[in-house]
């Protein structure tokens, strides 16, 4: 069930798809409604955000790709790593080697 080579495993099934895609890990309402707060308690991403709408023209007017930004800069963009990994271990005992 948990080989990826398996005709009738999880990967079969699509049930590891979750992890496997990149995909976007935060609603951009719940996420937008703390931005306020993270941009005033944190002068170096307030600094850092100013900087880059000033110098990216499309960043300055538009609102999806600030949001953007700001997730990929902010500590809630590491829930990205988890992308593309295979959700499952394997211990192997060293004689079945």
């Amino acid at each position: 069930m948990l080989e990826p080579q398996s005709e009738s495993g999880f990967f079969a099934w699509n049930f590891f798809d979750s992890f496997l895609e990149g995909q976007d890990w935060y609603s951009v309402w719940g996420f937008e409604s703390h931005l306020k707060v993270l941009l005033d308690s944190d002068p170096g991403i307030r600094a850092a955000f100013d900087k880059a709408r000033s110098e990216d023209e499309r960043m300055a007017s538009d609102p999806v790709v600030q949001l953007q930004w700001l997730y990929q800069n902010t500590p809630v963009s590491e829930l990205e790593k988890r992308t593309r990994l295979y959700p499952v271990g394997r211990i192997m005992k060293k004689d079945n080697l």
